[in-house]
This record gives structure tokens, sequence and C-alpha cells, in this order.
């Protein structure tokens, strides 16, 4: 689940001069047989891999912290590269999704824990799902905007306009609202009225993009990630809990898994209140992640210390064996 259409994934599909490429990637894979776009996500998660010696190096390091430290090399290696074969599946099955009615996505989505939303939906107060970048964080938006839920997504503007008005098109056709994230638009103002009319809405926790995010312990290291989700559960009166949505054996079909709701500390000190829940939303994304560590698509360093990196040039020379 997400802040499923969330600003991770929209930049990266706006970044650089390549804009117009995802427009046609879009249509390309949209339009072509299943067996033969999935086989093209597979080859573009493998040629990133190969070519993307940055994104390579920090997957692997995040991998690594994750897997712990008993993980042999070819064991992290294979790890890395089922890591960017699912994320090239994540792309393809983005892009099909467009192709899919209500029931459709209905039809391909599982869900465990699914009383943890409706028992905090039904209480009337907003419900702030803190999610990662795991499965097909969009599929999860598209599920809650098919399955009824009153929901609201931030997507961070991405240039050209084509890209970002296709995007918000495709999210507001299975009911979800749509917050911009701009310069001089205060999304979290926008998305706290969202919380405070009783919506649902899904963060995307487990990168800190702002580097203002507070300092957890994150599979047994320091790591900054974003204080959003504490934030609008403590001051929106919300229900908080963590929650995923996993990419199933079965292409185009996902799994959705929702944690028992986190108590927020009630100390009135809003900062450590904030600082607390931050902790306990971390250890919840560490059990959801842990649970299929190749699905978790962050690309970049998550643990910013020296020791959290690879010695320069050693992974590459691993992935050239």
């Amino acid at each position: 689940m997400n802040a499923p259409a969330g600003a991770d994934a929209a930049s990266a599909r706006g970044r650089g001069g390549g804009n117009n490429a995802w427009l046609v990637a879009w249509d390309v894979c949209r339009r072509l047989p299943g067996p033969l776009a999935f086989a093209l996500g597979r080859l573009g998660g493998a040629l990133m891999r190969r070519t993307d010696a940055r994104r390579r190096a920090a997957l692997t390091a995040n991998l690594a912290q994750v897997l712990g430290p008993g993980t042999g090399e070819r064991a992290l290696r294979r790890a890395v590269a089922r890591t960017f074969a699912n994320y090239g599946r994540y792309w393809v099955e983005f892009f099909r999704m467009e192709r899919f009615g209500k029931a459709d996505v209905l039809a391909r989505v599982t869900v465990d824990g699914l009383e943890h939303l409706d028992r905090a939906v039904a209480t009337g107060r907003g419900v702030v799902i803190a999610t990662a970048h795991i499965g097909n964080w969009d599929a999860g938006a598209a599920w809650l905007g098919a399955a009824g839920y009153p929901s609201a997504v931030i997507a961070e503007k991405v240039e050209p306009e084509a890209l970002f008005e296709r995007f918000k098109r495709e999210r507001e056709r299975l009911g979800l609202e749509v917050v911009p994230l701009t310069k001089g638009h205060d999304a979290l103002a926008a998305i706290m009225r969202s919380v405070r009319q009783g919506k649902v809405v899904a963060l995307l926790a487990d990168r800190d993009l702002t580097r203002n995010g507070i300092p957890v312990e994150f599979f047994g290291r320091t790591a900054t990630i974003p204080a959003g989700p504490a934030t609008l559960a403590i001051r929106g009166r919300a229900v908080l809990f963590a929650g995923v949505i996993y990419q199933e054996p079965r292409r185009g079909h996902w799994h959705i898994v929702f944690r028992a709701p986190l108590e927020p500390p009630a100390t009135g000190n809003l900062k450590a209140d904030v600082a607390a829940l931050t902790q306990r939303v971390a250890h919840e994304l560490e059990v959801l992640i842990r649970a299929r560590p190749e699905q978790w698509f962050v690309l970049s360093p998550v643990w910013r210390d020296a020791a959290a990196r690879p010695a320069p040039g050693a992974e590459a020379a691993r992935v050239r064996r």
C-alpha cells in the first residue's frame, strides 16, 4: 500500500531528460501481450543492475544490512539480481494497471489484517498507513480506491505536465484524492485536512527524501525516516498502523498485509511523542521488509555512514564475476 502513488515513485518517473520516454514505455507496456511486456521488464531491471553503478551499490548496501552479516557475497549478489528483476516487474505492472477497472483490481488483491483497516475506518477518525517501497505500492493505492475507502495520496509534481496529469487521472479514476507535492504547496497541511475528514492516507515511510526525518534504529543501525505518519496520527488524532503490498508469484497479483494499530504516546511533549512513535513505525516496517526483502526497492542509501556502504569498487567487482 502506499502513499501509494508516492513522491519517490513519481520522482523516478520524472527525472532527467528522458521524461517523455516514460510516456512511451507506459504505452508500449500497456499494449504488448503480457509475457512480452514482463520479459521486457526483466530485461530493463537487468540492464539497470548492470549499468547503474550508483543504484546498484546503494541497493547492495541496503540489502546487506537487512539480510545481516551472515549473508555471503554470492547470496547477496543473487538477492540484488532478484530485486532488480522484481523492480522491472513493478514498472510493467504499474503501466498495465491503466487497463484495469475496479473489479479487476479487487480480483487481483488479497488482504491479511483487513479487520485493522475496517475497525479504524469505523471509528470515524482519520487513518494513516505507514508503508514502504515494497512490491507494488501503486497497486495498493488502486486497491484502496477500488475497495471504496475514502483515500488521499501525495504525488510529487513532475515534468512533463502530461506525465503527471496521466498519473493523476489514473489515481482519480479509481476514487483517490491526489494531493500534489510542489514548491509553495503545503502538502502536509492538505493531507492533514484529509485525515481530519476521516479519510485513509497512506504515506511512504521508509525513505527520508528531505533528510529532515527522525533518527531511528532500523535493522540495527541508525537511519532517518519521515516523521509524517506519526505527526499526522498525533496531531490529527488518527489511527496509525503499518501496511505493505507484496508481489505475488502470479504476475499482476498482489497481497496486502496490515499490521495492528499503534497506540500513540501521550506525554504532552509533541516532539518526543513523534520521535517515539516514529521508532515504533520503523520496527513495524522492519517486520514487513524482512518478510520479502527482495521486493524492497530503495535504490539510494538508507544508512549514510561510511560503514554502511561497500568499499569503493568492491560491489562492482562482485557483479563482474
